[in-house]
Parts: structure tokens; sequence; C-alpha cells
């Protein structure tokens, strides 16, 4: 359903785009854009919004065609605080060390 909500395809892009670190999060009824839906995305989904803010269709299919490949981290069936917190902890880790790296100012590892 999100890859039918053109706003959050927008930040998909937005975030392709701008190479930001960008990870998938798989819900339990999660389900990858396919060929044919990338194909015919025009076609199902109103995107006229993404277009005003300078997305073109085929932008739009390179960012559906993008996100499988993308780093993914699974949500079990049943979430519960101890796997929102594994969650939590799989991003920082994935994250944290370029963040270090551009953010201190050496460039290298901060304290």
């Amino acid at each position: 359903e999100i890859f039918t909500r053109p706003w959050c395809v927008g930040e998909m892009t937005r975030a392709r785009l701008g190479r930001i670190p960008t990870h998938v999060v798989i819900f339990p009824d999660f389900v990858e854009p396919t060929e044919d839906f990338i194909e015919s995305y025009g076609h199902l989904v109103e995107y006229g919004c993404l277009v005003e803010k300078g997305m073109e269709l085929r932008m739009i299919q390179e960012t559906l065609a993008w996100v499988p490949q993308r780093p993914r981290l699974t949500l079990p069936p049943f979430v519960s605080e101890a796997s929102v917190q594994r969650l939590a902890h799989g991003l920082v880790d994935q994250v944290t060390p370029n963040f270090h790296e551009r953010n201190s100012p050496s460039g290298g590892p901060s304290d």
C-alpha cells in the first residue's frame, strides 16, 4: 500500500536522489513492487502532486526499482517493545558509523 501513496513514494525518490542512507523496514504484510506495477505506475496511481515538485514518472519508476536493492530489517508478525528496540538498534548500528565520519572534526570516528 505504501507504493500507492504518492507522498510516500515522493519521499523515497528524494532520498534516492539525495543519496540518503535508506533501509527498508519490512512489515508482515509488505509486498515488493513488481515489474508490472512499476511499468504501470502512471496508470495506477495519481502522481500529479509529485510532478508539481519536479518528479517525473521515470524518476518514480527508478525509485520503485531501487527499493528492493536497499538493506532491510524485518519486523516479526507480532510487534513487541523488544522487537522495536531490536529494529531501532539495527538501524542505528547501520547508520551510526557513517554519521560519525561525516560529523566529526577530523572526519574519523568521534568519541
